[in-house]
């Protein structure tokens, strides 16, 4: 859709951790966006990465999907979904658009 744009690669230098950089920077990313007519921003964090999950949460993400990535070796990989958290074409506050 042209109103989305998909968010990537957040990292904060060891240093400046636990000072809530990332949160700022997203929501500095989500205003620029804004700006340029992107509403729905999506992006992908690993299960096990908490601060990740941590800091989108603080700027209100929704999860829409459990999914699980498997890669052995490089020969086998798989790609899985778990669990589907909610039916975003029915979602009233993203019109169906989906988020985070």
């Amino acid at each position: 859709m042209e109103n989305e744009a998909y968010l990537f690669d957040a990292f904060t230098l060891r240093e400046y951790r636990g000072h809530n950089i990332a949160p700022f920077m997203r929501y500095s990313c989500y205003q620029e966006l804004s700006k340029m007519g992107y509403n729905t921003f999506y992006s992908y964090s690993d299960y096990f990465n908490v601060p990740a999950i941590r800091f989108k949460a603080k700027l209100a993400a929704r999860l829409l999907r459990l999914c699980l990535y498997i890669r052995l070796f490089n020969t086998f990989s798989g790609h899985w979904q778990l669990k589907k958290y909610a039916d975003i074409s029915s979602d009233p506050i993203t019109n169906g658009a989906g988020v985070e």
